[in-house]
């Protein structure tokens, strides 16, 4: 059901957007629909990803729960792949790193 105060109303699905520094959780057996494949640039500006991560580079592979490039270009690539839905994100970045270990 959607609602946004009082009763709700039946729907068979809902379709909305969501700002990009927002959580979204379901319950109720609700499914989220995402595309296939999404690709992001950047130049400029902050990319912060939370995980849990395996991060793998040039020199090493470690395990953190957040990535944060605070200059630098990125390219992130994020494919919805099984059912249900599992996400995989891919980053390319280049500048300097800051991860919790």
């Amino acid at each position: 059901a959607v609602g946004s105060k009082g009763l709700s109303n039946p729907a068979p699905s809902v379709q909305f957007s969501l700002p990009s520094d927002s959580n979204f959780t379901t319950s109720g057996g609700a499914t989220v629909t995402v595309p296939a494949v999404r690709r992001y640039e950047g130049r400029s500006g902050r990319l912060e990803l939370k995980g849990p991560l395996k991060v793998l580079t040039e020199d090493t592979t470690f395990n953190t729960t957040s990535l944060a490039l605070s200059s630098g270009t990125w390219v992130v690539t994020v494919t919805s792949k099984g059912n249900p839905a599992q996400l995989s994100v891919v980053a390319d970045l280049e500048g300097k790193l800051t991860a919790d270990l």
